[in-house]
């Protein structure tokens, strides 16, 4: 299962303030890398601060790692499909049938069988 969590800080971060809670978020990292669940972390300009990307085995594992940050961080959290996986789901659904389908440009790849 892949997660996209956009993240925003809800004060800004600093050394100082925020030191142990830094160091704590990095043991955390290379604990999910012991259990192979992968993560990608991107801090970002704009409306968030970050955007992470993560295959998890269930919504469980990423809510582990999650909760203890919220009282620092305000997030946002999306179920992502490969691209490949979801034209595999369209092809083998009905879905594939409704005018969008036919008709959108992004879609055009698609054929019905």
């Amino acid at each position: 299962m892949f997660l996209m969590i956009l993240t925003k800080w809800k004060e800004a971060m600093s050394k100082e303030k925020h030191g142990a809670r830094i160091d704590k978020f990095s043991r955390e990292l290379e604990e999910l890398k012991k259990q192979c669940i992968k993560i990608r972390i991107c801090w970002t300009l704009g409306r968030y601060d970050a955007v992470t990307i993560m295959e998890v085995p269930s919504e469980k594992d990423a809510m582990k790692f999650l909760l203890p940050f919220q009282d620092i961080i305000d997030s946002e959290t999306m179920v992502a499909i490969p691209r490949e996986e979801a034209i595999k789901l369209l092809q083998l659904g009905q879905a594939i049938s409704h005018p969008f389908f036919a008709l959108h440009p992004c879609m055009r790849e698609i054929r019905c069988e």
